[in-house]
This record gives C-alpha cells, sequence and structure tokens, in this order.
C-alpha cells in the first residue's frame, strides 16, 4: 500500500509541474498589453467605422442628388404634357374664339 501511495504523490507532484510549466508557456498577457491591445483594436475600429459612416453619407447624397434631378425632370415633362392638354381642350371647345 505504501508503493501505491508513493506513486500517486509523485503522479501529483508531476502534474503539478506540469501544470506550472504550462501556465507560465500558456499565460494570458499582461494586463498593459491587454489594454493596449484592445485600445489598438477599438482605435481601428471606430476608424473602420468612421470611414463606412463617410461612405454611406456620400452614397445618400449622390442618390438624393440624383433623386432631385430626376424629380425635376418628372416635373419639367408633367409641365409640358400638361401644357399640350390644355391647348388640346382649349382647341376643342374654341377658348381663343370667343375672345
Amino acid at each position: 500500500m505504501m508503493k501505491t501511495n508513493g506513486s500517486l504523490f509523485l503522479g501529483f507532484l508531476a502534474g503539478g509541474a506540469a501544470g506550472i510549466l504550462a501556465g507560465f508557456f500558456f499565460a494570458p498577457k499582461s494586463g498593459r498589453e491587454l489594454i493596449s491591445e484592445i485600445r489598438d483594436r477599438g482605435t481601428t475600429l471606430y476608424g473602420d467605422a468612421q470611414r463606412m459612416i463617410s461612405d454611406v453619407e456620400e452614397k445618400a447624397r449622390t442618390i438624393l442628388e440624383d433623386a432631385r434631378t430626376k424629380a425635376g425632370d418628372l416635373r419639367k415633362e408633367a409641365d409640358h404634357r400638361l401644357s399640350e392638354v390644355h391647348q388640346r381642350a382649349c382647341r376643342a371647345l374654341n377658348c381663343g374664339a370667343e375672345a
């Protein structure tokens, strides 16, 4: 029974030593390094977000300008057609004959 307890104790010591070594090799970054990395990533993400916002704003301006131009063209076309319809109606009703 003594031999079994000794082997168990040696197993615990070997396992503990292996765990300590693994802890040193796979330990997370220090707080200072982690904060620095988080700050750098945050700065990068903020810059990316700013660029995306700028791109969206530019696209929105382009779309609005195109919409305004098309609306103006449609209004001119509608005014022209309304004028034509008005002239035809006057001719059909002899609007100018009474004057």
